[in-house]
């Protein structure tokens, strides 16, 4: 893998996990610095960040990672809520019975980070579970496209898990 490949994936599964939350400045520099590496491989990998919508670069203002509008955000939700209805049509036709068994430990595990409030758990899980299902299905477009939308919305995910009374109706 080239060095503003990794780069690029480093940065886009921090953004991911909110460990850059959004409105935060990238420093070129500093990330050069930190990852021990010249400030090329950093401008490479925020040119494909912006262009997936993850950042925005401005000239003279620096790099920051987007913050994504609750219009859109509800978006995202509406097209992944359409492709998994269709996805879990498609497993259901497919399932097996040890498939079956596997979303059954999947659920139970959600159901025991729920009851403990172990946010970060629940979400991978419930991603987890999701993506099983989508998967089952068997159709490859169909897992790529509702992944990277998940990817997009995984940092608020993380922070709805965490209102109040939320993990209580899974536990």
């Amino acid at each position: 893998m080239l060095l503003q490949e990794e780069i690029y994936h480093k940065l886009k599964k921090s953004i991911t996990y909110g460990e850059l939350s959004p409105g935060q400045k990238l420093s070129e520099i500093a990330l050069a610095n930190e990852m021990n590496v010249s400030r090329t491989p950093i401008r490479e990998a925020f040119r494909q960040l912006q262009m997936e919508g993850y950042i925005t670069v401005s000239p003279n203002k620096g790099a920051y990672v987007n913050k994504l509008p609750p219009e859109e955000i509800e978006e995202i939700y509406n097209i992944v809520g359409l492709l998994e209805g269709y996805a879990a049509e498609l497993a259901a036709k497919k399932i097996n019975n040890s498939e079956l068994e596997e979303l059954r430990k999947i659920q139970k595990r959600l159901v025991f980070f729920a009851s403990r409030n172990r946010y970060r758990d629940y979400i991978k899980g419930n991603t987890d579970f999701h993506y099983f299902i989508t998967c089952l299905g068997g159709n490859n477009h169909l897992i790529k496209i509702n992944t990277e939308l998940r990817t997009r919305i995984y940092r608020y995910r993380l922070m709805s898990v965490t209102i109040p009374g939320y993990l209580e109706r899974y536990a």
